[in-house]
């Protein structure tokens, strides 16, 4: 009987090769991105499986929101070294408490008498008890044993001896201070891992450096050093607000590294060619909502009996019983723990949808993108099937009368939708093996490493052909075994279902395809808003120098004097963070002094003189910084507490958006207004005059729900960014300038300088993937959509014959027939978009959330959806309504 039903299946998908194509390359498009996404969630969920500990370690995360709902990190697997402290204390159950601070992307070390730049990352020792690396050379159990030693990788030890032969080599770090021995070299790290040098990996690195390596390079980078006053650079300020900072390496907060001494927000650090300065406080001013630098690693002992889900359930007041009571007044912290395998997607959704406030997970987004374009290759394939049907009636008829029963014809249809959906699913398997190569070579994820050697997968595969041939077969399955034998002898031809099924299947298809086209209009109008910004509207170039002066031991004032005698030169300013970095500095603002006063969330930027000139924003209102003025800010300002004097007034500028926030109803409205960052957690209120206020030009990315920004005159030795404008005309040769004042200063190490547009381009590159996803996804959800909307025409205009007929009997002309029809396919298209535009508008707001520059949410992008929806389904439709339009009544009614 089988082999009956499957003979009659495949003679049946031969007899119109056409229509079985169009079946199967639409329902393939839905698979392959079902499969995709399947692929690249179960590459994430099998992270770090392969190291023997993997099962029974766990990494700590923490999620921090303020009381009054303006900032919330979401789930961030990053702590500050608080966290590593205590969890020695409160859980002896653990075997190991491990800390990776990934202190510097672009660290100044001396290899072999040269310079060289290297990713370089602290852990303690116990790091390798729990990941058991790919030694080539040294003994992984006394590697880290020692103050001084270090373990690179393979591909460091090539770039900086040219050998693999690296062991006891000696490498000096941040500028010569420190010397350290190479105690063991690592091998390629199996992937998938957090850990290596896949594009996928989130802790890079070419050296490992022990903790108390670290600890010793950041004392000795961090003392005073001549000409800068006496301060000691990198200061931590205890009690502040939460300063976060998602590292290069992705996901998490951070202290706010190279940010601002006088930063209201906590974890203001030293240059990026040093580490930061945040060792823990006194116990007394402990600070839990700033500092955040480390992921911290907590492995269970085998015979402990402490089980995952009970550790999560003892760190959930970990944080807030320490906390002081000024820091849960003004925020709360739920401390929690991922496993290892894990990790890789908390480290996705910190970094980009950590704005979404944790309502969602990449992979939740991946796999719901992936069912719709699935359910609409579904929808589709049963709008075709039951169209196609109509014409199979006679067949069913004779069928039925010689005594096939219903549910032998339900089976003969589900196996013909069964086969189709076989071939559609072996040519979606086959497309993504195929596009596996080029998405690793673009993101560093293998979709083939979870997939097609694990057993799972496969069962995958058998689930997913059942249920995509119920979703796409049962509907025209059951209709057609409804039909009336004579009804379908007597003209071949029989009505199928209730009238409005196959406009349900349209809309439900159209729906889709408008929520993806609204979602990618509004994210490339985002997306182009950004690019205005972080690439400017002048064709000179901007070119970023890191000069952190204990480690190169140029001083800043010296370099900014050579580089402003240069011809190719337009301008130089200082900036304490790097712009389009990682860094989050935030702080509060408020009309009021008082702690009970309503503040603002707003970035806190640290600038030199000449910025806003050098980086062309315009000023509305005011003055900016000059030194005519004296704006420079009081040194050694002290914090002090509620009990002490009043602080001395600092100078700021503030851009447009900020000042509307704080009530001003227009820019010079705000001139010479005071404001304050309110007394909070038992420090003075800090007293703010607005000396003028600019056009909103965000430098930075993310900002935690911040929107607005401020500015203030910083110097000294955390202002190590120096910004230089180039003129168009001759940018290689002001390079080449830059370059030779570099090495007539004598510096110590190479220079580290950037293109500005290069760093936007390099912070921007994870959402211009995004968008490259629904981009694609938008266009295969259309392309199927346009094939239902074909197939409904079909179908429709075949119910409607007879009626057209009587129409065009008592008179009715071709283009009323025309319009009609047109009408009618509209409707469903029409309720579609009334159903994708609030959908469309919550997921909007969810991504824009995550931007301090966001576009203004018009009704623009909507209308012009519904206008490209409908001028595609007019012109998809139109030739079957013209079709159905010049049918004769002769011929129509000759059985009436």
């Amino acid at each position: 009987m089988l082999g009956h039903y499957f003979a009659i299946a495949l003679r049946n998908l031969t007899r119109t090769p056409f229509t079985a194509a169009i079946n199967v390359t639409t329902l393939a498009l839905g698979l392959v991105a079902f499969v995709a996404a399947y692929a690249v969630v179960a590459y994430w969920n099998h992270s770090d499986r392969q190291f023997a500990n993997a099962d029974r370690t766990y990494v700590i995360t923490a999620k921090l929101a303020l009381r009054d709902g303006s900032i919330s990190t979401g789930t961030m697997p990053q702590t500050n070294e608080l966290y590593a402290k205590y969890l020695k204390v409160d859980f002896p159950e653990l075997e190991a408490i491990v800390r990776a601070n990934a202190w510097n992307q672009q660290a100044s070390i001396t290899a072999d008498g040269r310079g060289a730049r290297v990713v370089a990352v602290a852990v303690d020792p116990e790091f390798l008890d729990i990941f058991d690396l790919p030694f080539i050379a040294g003994d992984p159990r006394t590697a880290l044993a020692s103050p001084d030693g270090l373990v690179v990788s393979e591909a460091a030890a090539l770039r900086l001896f040219g050998t693999k032969e690296a062991l006891g080599k000696t490498i000096s770090l941040g500028g010569n201070l420190i010397d350290a021995t190479v105690k063991g070299v690592i091998g390629a790290i199996p992937e998938p891992s957090h850990i290596g040098g896949s594009r996928s990996a989130s802790l890079h690195f070419d050296i490992l450096a022990p903790y108390a390596l670290y600890e010793r390079l950041r004392e000795a980078v961090n003392r005073p050093q001549p000409g800068a006053g006496g301060r000691t650079q990198g200061a931590t300020q205890p009690g502040a607000p939460p300063a976060n900072a998602q590292a290069p390496s992705g996901g998490g907060a951070q202290a706010a590294r190279g940010s601002d001494p006088n930063a209201k927000p906590a974890g203001a650090a030293a240059a990026a060619d040093a580490p930061p300065a945040d060792a823990p406080p006194p116990a007394q001013n402990e600070n839990w909502l700033g500092g955040y630098c480390c992921t911290t690693y907590a492995m269970l002992k085998r015979d402990s009996g402490l089980t995952g889900s009970a550790l999560k359930a003892r760190l959930r007041d970990f944080a807030a019983r320490r906390m002081s009571p000024e820091q849960v007044k003004l925020a709360s912290l739920d401390v929690g723990a991922v496993p290892l395998s894990g990790l890789m997607v908390t480290q996705l959704d910190a970094q980009l949808l950590g704005g979404a406030r944790g309502m969602l997970s990449i992979t939740t987004v991946l796999f719901g993108l992936g069912s719709l374009v699935l359910l609409v290759a579904c929808v589709n394939y049963a709008n075709l099937a039951t169209a196609r049907a109509v014409r199979r009636a006679r067949e069913i008829g004779l069928r039925k009368v010689i005594g096939a029963r219903r549910v032998q014809l339900v089976a003969q249809y589900l196996l013909e939708a069964g086969v189709l959906t076989a071939a559609a699913l072996a040519l979606a398997i086959g497309v993504v093996a195929l596009i596996a190569r080029p998405v690793y070579d673009a993101v560093g994820i293998d979709m083939r490493a979870a997939t097609f050697g694990d057993t799972g997968f496969w069962l995958f595969v058998a689930g997913l052909l059942a249920v995509v041939t119920l979703l796409g077969g049962a509907y025209p399955a059951f209709v057609l075994s409804r039909v009336r034998p004579i009804e379908a002898l007597r003209i071949g031809r029989v009505r199928l279902g209730p009238r409005f099924a196959s406009t349900l299947l349209v809309g439900a298809q159209f729906t889709v395809a408008s929520f993806l086209l609204i979602a990618v209009m509004i994210m490339q109008a985002q997306n182009a808003a950004l690019a205005r910004t972080g690439l400017g509207t002048t064709r000179d170039q901007h070119v970023v120098i890191n000069n952190f002066r204990p480690v190169t031991g140029v001083a800043g004032d010296l370099l900014r004097a050579e580089i402003e005698r240069l011809p190719q030169v337009k301008g130089v300013t200082t900036m304490a963070a790097a712009p389009w970095s990682d860094n989050i500095n935030l702080d509060l603002l408020s009309r009021s002094p008082e702690e009970t006063a309503s503040s603002q969330t707003t970035f806190a930027n640290n600038v030199g003189y000449d910025f806003f000139e050098t980086l062309d924003i315009p000023v509305l209102a005011g003055r900016v910084f000059d030194r005519e003025h004296n704006d420079a800010p009081p040194q050694n300002q002290d914090q002090g507490s509620q009990d002490s004097g009043p602080r001395p007034t600092m100078n700021i500028v503030i851009d447009r958006v900020l000042a509307r926030q704080l009530g001003f109803r227009a820019p010079a409205e705000a001139v010479d207004q005071t404001i304050y960052s309110p007394a909070i957690l038992g420090q003075r209120a800090q007293p703010f005059r607005v000396i003028g206020i600019v056009e909103s030009h965000p430098l930075f990315l993310a900002g935690l729900g911040a929107t607005s920004n401020v500015y203030r005159l910083a110097s000294g030795p955390n202002v190590q960014n120096l910004i230089v404008r180039v003129t168009a005309g001759d940018v290689s040769g002001g390079v080449a300038a830059i370059d030779a004042a570099w090495s007539r200063l004598g510096a110590r190490v190479p220079i580290q300088r950037r293109f500005m547009d290069e760093a936007f381009n390099a912070s921007f590159e994870k959402f211009a993937r995004y968008n490259q996803v629904f981009v694609g996804l938008m266009a295969v959800a259309f392309f199927i959509s346009i094939i239902g909307l074909f197939g409904m025409a079909v179908q429709v205009a075949g119910r409607r014959t007879h009626e057209i007929g009587v129409r065009k009997s008592v008179g009715a002309r071709k283009s009323q027939m025309v319009l009609m029809l047109l009408r009618d396919f509209s409707k469903p298209v029409l309720a579609a978009n009334l159903i994708a535009w609030p959908l469309a508008y919550l997921a909007a707001q969810t991504y824009l959330r995550i931007f301090i520059q966001r576009i203004s949410l018009t009704p623009l992008p909507f209308i012009v959806s519904l206008v490209i929806v409908l001028a595609i389904a007019w012109a998809a439709v139109g030739s079957q309504a013209w079709r159905a339009a010049r049918a004769k009544p002769a011929t129509v009614l000759r059985f009436e």
